[in-house]
């Protein structure tokens, strides 16, 4: 039986070949994440992730936003190295995006904890996993003036709790 005859290509062909490979998954595949929502008023205060097609999120079915919100996004808030990543405003319309620079944001896990502060209306923290690039975050702010609870730090505590037993 005969034996199938394949093109027999040069070694520097190939390499070509890999580095374009590369090259068109860099370009394609590793577009920046974006953590994107909107802010709006509602009778309790409280984060959600949203399909990007709830309609809370468009302003032009749902009526004005809350501007001036700020967000912020820290990612493993647990870790013993928490990665803050920034905060942003939502816009006139209660919109706002939040780029993401984590290696594999939108794609691999990550813990994320937002935060919304408002003048005006009782603050909100909540924390889920990072959603991947088509959900959105709706922020529902109650009116009214409010303070989030601190976040108790476990090691701090355990540190307080024996420092009798350690004189």
């Amino acid at each position: 039986m005969p034996q199938p005859q394949f093109p027999k290509y040069h070694k520097t062909n190939l390499w070509i070949l890999s580095v374009l490979a590369v090259l068109t998954f860099v370009a394609t595949g590793c577009s920046q994440y974006q953590l994107a929502g909107r802010v709006i008023e509602g009778p309790n205060s409280y984060i959600a992730v949203v399909d990007q097609n709830d309609p809370r999120l468009n302003a032009h079915q749902y009526g004005g936003g809350v501007a001036n919100t700020q967000i912020s996004v820290t990612l493993d808030p647990n870790d013993m190295r928490p990665i803050h990543e920034g905060t942003a405003y939502s816009d006139l319309s209660g919109n706002f995006s939040l780029p993401i620079n984590a290696q594999g944001a939108g794609f691999l896990m990550y813990e994320a904890q937002v935060t919304a502060i408002e003048s005006g209306h009782m603050p909100t923290q909540q924390e889920f996993a990072l959603p991947s690039a088509s959900k959105r975050i709706l922020v529902v702010l109650k009116s009214g003036e409010g303070k989030l609870s601190p976040k108790t730090n476990l090691i701090e505590e355990t540190l307080k709790m024996g420092e009798p037993y350690m004189r």
